[in-house]
């Protein structure tokens, strides 16, 4: 019998060449796949272009079965050509690892690089440092401003009904600051302040004070910013930056001393008017000054074509991609989910529930047929925008060096328009809604995302508010506002050490709120104190109430009798944070009884 050639051993030369080979081909397989999807979360996008396309779109273990199909498919390939060439299936398979290895190392040397980068670029953040220690580029900043969305309304502060995946990504990839507040209770105000750093005792603009419509069809909008006041976009502006301002104003129409192209704002695509906000599905929107039709909606018949969130969100995630050689500032107000109950019919049918008795429409309300299930699709339609925001920002290589934000402009709102309060519980629990300074109407959402400054996953657990925006992100562009000029304070500090037991103190300080609408409220919070007057436009000199948040978040108690002293202090606290509103019908002066 003829003896069978010997076959050569394992780790003989022809064997690591061959069959050794395809062991090789796997592991650089998967190291490619792994690599490519560690760049990508950075907001990388020089990785391999094949498996950036495949890991996108099908998602990590989506990439890893292609990969292995491929890499099976190509085993059995040189396998079959080695049978009858084995000189040409060995040479496929030898080029198969060298082609599979070359991205692994590319890979290795773009991760390595931005360690390097990003050891080198680290600011300094220590407690009243104004410039890092290097100085690096410029980040790009973009503020996410939903509308009437309360603290609890997101899955990961509790929420039950819907789930916010991306606005939960961002909170663990950032610090998520549990006690955030908006700089009023209600939309316009609040915008003021978180553009111009100023609280409500120093605010231009204290309430939603309604302009008339000029003509059929256009809409005149709410009292105008000062053309004095100086916003987050003019200094950032001064800086270098690009700005735009997507979404909804609220500040003041085309030609007012508001007009946002006047007000720091390069772009601007969206509602001028509030009220012109109160439809999702309108006519037309404004682009810059001009009027941009929407065809196919008609709200005299319901004929809803082009969902303007969607709009909005499409010309957010463009502004992001666009090319430019200088950091940017997007301003993202969405509408949502503020009333009225409006989403796409194939958004609502995701969250039907049985229990869900129509809304009849009034009080300027549209009807809703499925008011729960309406107003779930609205704050995950919102959600889905913020991840198409986060995606724009990994596609075009600018997620590593972005600030983002994610706040409301005031808590959930209250049993109108087919909003259901019980079923959402959109305050967490809190006590009041928006329109009024109870925790429910001002304690919002508050997330910060800055890779490589802000700690990943961690929590915040101080108070922070919108005018405290502008002195913040100043100061991380490098532009740090003059003193006096903003009430807000620089968060910086706080944030990068957030979840760490060295991490400083929280400051000592005052924060106001004063609101002309509801009767008129005034409130202070100092430490875990908090002083709340009702009733102020009848008796400017009303009884304050005084609520302990270190034991009783939910303003259950009145401790005010047992505190005399402490509530005399608040009441002159308060006179001296506040000084008169520009515009009369939005002031709260003091009583004469208040100054003795």
């Amino acid at each position: 019998m003829d003896q069978q050639p010997k076959r050569p051993g394992f780790l003989s030369l022809p064997a690591m060449l061959h069959e050794n080979a395809y062991i090789l081909f796997v592991f650089f397989s998967c190291c490619d796949i792994v690599l490519t999807w560690v760049i990508l979360r950075k907001g990388g996008t020089e990785a391999n272009p094949v498996a950036a396309v495949v890991i996108r779109d099908w998602g990590l273990p989506g990439a890893v079965g292609f990969k292995f199909s491929l890499t099976l498919f190509v085993i059995v390939l040189c396998e079959v050509i080695s049978r009858f060439r084995p000189r040409t299936g060995r040479a496929l398979a030898i080029t198969s690892v060298l082609i599979s290895a070359s991205p692994v190392v590319w890979s290795g040397v773009l991760l390595a690089r931005h360690a390097i980068d990003r050891a080198e670029a680290a600011p300094s953040l220590e407690l009243g440092a104004a410039e890092p220690r290097e100085r690096r580029s410029q980040p790009n900043i973009v503020v996410i401003l939903a509308d009437d969305l309360g603290w609890g309304e997101l899955s990961c502060q509790g929420q039950r009904r819907f789930s916010t995946p991306a606005i939960d990504a961002l909170a663990s990839t950032g610090v998520r600051c549990t006690q955030g507040y908006a700089g009023s209770t209600v939309c316009a105000p609040s915008r003021c302040a978180l553009l111009t750093g100023l609280h409500m005792g120093h605010a231009d603009v204290r309430d939603n004070v309604e302009r008339p419509n000029p003509s059929q069809g256009e809409f005149g909008g709410e009292a105008p910013l000062a053309a004095s006041a100086e916003t987050l976009g003019e200094r950032l502006q001064r800086a270098g930056y690009e700005t735009a301002f997507v979404g909804k104003w609220g500040l003041g129409i085309t030609g007012s001393e508001g007009d946002p192209l006047t007000q720091g704002f390069d772009r601007f695509y969206g509602y001028l008017c509030q009220r012109h906000a109160h439809n999702l599905y309108p006519t037309h929107l404004i682009r810059d000054r001009e009027r941009v039709e929407l065809p196919g909606n008609d709200p005299a018949s319901r004929s809803e074509s082009l969902y303007a969130p969607d709009l909005m969100a499409d010309e957010a995630e463009s502004f992001i991609m666009a090319p430019r050689d200088i950091p940017f500032l997007l301003v993202f107000a969405s509408p949502l989910p503020h009333l009225a109950l409006q989403a796409p019919a194939e958004a609502v049918a995701r969250h039907a529930v049985a229990d869900d008795p129509a809304y009849p429409g009034g009080k300027g309300y549209l009807p809703c047929t499925a008011p729960r299930a309406t107003y779930a699709a609205m704050v995950t339609r919102l959600d889905d925008h913020v991840a198409r925001l986060d995606q724009a920002l990994r596609r075009s290589g600018q997620w590593e060096r972005t600030i983002v934000v994610f706040t409301s402009d005031n808590g959930s709102t209250f049993a109108i328009g087919g909003y259901d309060p019980a079923w959402f519980d959109g305050t967490g629990g809190l006590r009041g809604h928006k329109t009024n300074l109870h925790e429910g109407g001002i304690r919002v959402p508050w997330i910060l995302r800055w890779p490589g400054v802000v700690p990943e996953g961690t929590v915040l657990d101080m108070p922070v508010t919108g005018w405290d925006l502008v002195p913040t992100l100043c100061a991380a562009a490098g532009v740090a506002p003059d003193g006096g000029s903003v009430d807000g304070i620089d968060l910086r500090p706080w944030l990068a050490s957030a979840g760490r037991p060295d991490a400083p103190p929280p400051p000592e300080r005052e924060l106001y709120w004063e609101f002309a609408g509801s009767g008129g409220q005034r409130a202070m919070r100092l430490g875990a104190w908090k002083a709340l007057q009702k009733g102020v436009r009848k008796d400017p000199d009303a009884p304050i109430a005084l609520y302990d948040l270190a034991t009783d978040p939910t303003e259950s108690t009145d401790v005010s009798s047992h505190h005399a002293a402490l509530v005399s202090e608040l009441r002159q606290r308060m006179m001296r944070a506040r000084m008169t509103a520009r515009d009369p019908t939005c002031d709260l002066p003091w009583g004469e009884s208040a100054h003795h």
